[in-house]
C-alpha cells in the first residue's frame, strides 16, 4: 500500500470517530495543510467523507466520515456528494 492510500486510511479512521478540521488533522498526521487538503478533497469527491456545517463553529470547516452503509451505497452507484450536512 502506498503512502497516499495509507494517509487516506488514517484520515478516514480519525474521521470515523469524530469530526475534525484541517488544522487538527495536520497536527496528528504531521503533514502540510495543502497535502491534507488535497486528500480531503479526493475523499469528499469519492463520497467517503462529508463537510459538517456546525453553526456554533462557523470559522472552521469540519469533516466526518460517511457512515459505512451510505458510503458503500454511494461507491456502488458511482454517486459523488459534494455538499455539506448541517449538524443540529
Amino acid at each position: 500500500m502506498g503512502r497516499t492510500m495509507e494517509t487516506k486510511g488514517r484520515i478516514l479512521e480519525m474521521l470515523s470517530c469524530e469530526k475534525k478540521n484541517l488544522t487538527e488533522l495536520c497536527a496528528v498526521l504531521g503533514l502540510s495543510p495543502s497535502t491534507v487538503s488535497q486528500h480531503l478533497h479526493e475523499l469528499k469527491t469519492q463520497g467517503a467523507i462529508y463537510l459538517v456545517v456546525d453553526t456554533h463553529f462557523r470559522r472552521y470547516k469540519y469533516y466526518k466520515a460517511m457512515p459505512a452503509d451510505r458510503a458503500g451505497a454511494a461507491a456502488r452507484s458511482g454517486y459523488t456528494h459534494t455538499g455539506a450536512y448541517t449538524m443540529n
